[in-house]
């Protein structure tokens, strides 16, 4: 049977099997839309774009590793609260971490939303924690050499001649989408 891990790679790429696997490990993946009501029809639902996925790991991590028969990870830190501390590290650095379920299709960049830890239930023999993360999404807007349009001109209502400058800004996005602005000023 092959070993199941969860990994956890922070922003200088220094990786940490969690010493228990979670007892739950969920991933909220939700579609973003809206109900709309339309006259003759009722109630619609509009879909857009998917929202960020969410990740929620609850688990413990033992205090001593030595007197701890249940751990599942590999290459274990020498105490818990070397855990519990670069957890909280890792939670502090506002820097996306890479969370990775070995073998499944669990592998996702996301930020930490938050990391509670303490002990539950009287256990003072294992540290209990949540570590709450939302799925992130590289963008970057790119640099675009912009060139005004032609010049065209008009005349107003009262005859007199105008001259019409359109500026057209395109912003590529690294997701793929790009916006386009049109400006328009008149000159007289």
């Amino acid at each position: 049977m092959a070993h199941m891990g969860l990994y956890i790679t922070d922003s200088t790429n220094f990786t940490m099997e969690l010493p228990v696997n979670p007892k739950e490990l969920m991933i909220k993946t939700e579609i973003d839309g809206e109900s709309v009501t339309v006259i003759g029809l009722g109630e619609i639902k509009r879909l857009s774009d998917r929202k960020l996925k969410t990740l929620s790991i609850t688990s413990t991590i033992p205090i001593v590793m030595s007197d701890a028969y249940w751990t599942t990870g590999d290459n274990l830190f020498d105490d818990g609260q070397e855990y519990i501390n670069w957890l909280d590290r890792m939670a502090n650095a506002k820097k996306p971490v890479r969370v990775v379920l070995s073998d499944s299709k669990i592998n996702l960049l996301a930020t930490v939303d938050s990391f509670d830890s303490g002990f539950k239930d009287g256990n003072s023999i294992e540290f209990a924690f949540t570590l709450e993360l939302t799925e992130y999404r590289d963008y970057r807007a790119k640099r675009i050499k912009v060139t005004p349009a032609k010049t065209t001109p008009k005349k107003d209502n009262h005859g007199l001649s105008q001259t019409t400058r359109l500026v057209v800004v395109r912003l590529s996005l690294s997701t793929g989408s790009s916006i386009v602005i049109v400006l328009g000023m008149a000159l007289v």
